[in-house]
């Protein structure tokens, strides 16, 4: 079954609080991430990964800094590729503006265990 785990962006801020992906993606990955339908400020999403107590931009198989673009106003369901946040234990996002007010999203974690 799915899991939901909810990071905020704070008012003002760029950077969201962290998601926990646990044990090196061995119950669970990273497929999907939901957002309300709000305005945000920003226009595309970055992501950040935590692999050692650092974080680092994450990038795509073909080394372009992976992002995604926000649809303002519109509610937003957004499938993630697995091999781009592949063996990560933390993760967050990062908008390209500071938000205007606080911003939610969710990320989805897919069981891999599960058939």
């Amino acid at each position: 079954m799915p899991q939901l785990r909810t990071v905020t962006i704070a008012s003002a801020g760029d950077t969201s609080t962290s998601a926990e992906i646990g044990a090196k993606n061995i119950e669970f990955e990273l497929s999907s991430i939901l957002m309300e339908a709000v305005t945000f400020t920003g226009t595309k999403l970055t992501f950040q990964a935590d692999y050692t107590g650092t974080w680092h931009d994450v990038y795509d198989t073909f080394g372009q800094l992976y992002s995604i673009p926000v649809a303002s106003g519109s509610a937003m369901k957004v499938s993630l590729p697995a091999d781009v946040f592949k063996d990560i234990s933390k993760v967050r996002v990062v908008s390209d503006a500071s938000e205007a007010s606080e911003r939610t999203i969710k990320f989805v974690f897919a069981d891999v265990l599960e058939g």
